[in-house]
């Protein structure tokens, strides 16, 4: 759908590496790119919803 919008949520190495990519790409205006850390950092506000993809399995439960 072209109205829809994506949120990257990830460490700064992993922007740098998406922003390259998405102006090689031509949909810069499409994703948001947010540098952060999701064990210490506030997860992007405003999204209907988040998909956590190759995280919640990298840690032992209870963290």
């Amino acid at each position: 759908m072209p109205e829809m919008q994506a949120t990257l949520f990830d460490f700064p190495t992993v922007i740098a590496v998406a922003e390259a990519q998405l102006r090689a790409d031509r949909l810069q205006g499409r994703v948001n790119l947010v540098s952060g850390n999701y064990l210490k950092d506030a997860l992007p506000p405003g999204h209907d919803l988040a998909l956590l993809s190759a995280i919640t399995h990298q840690h032992p439960r209870g963290k």
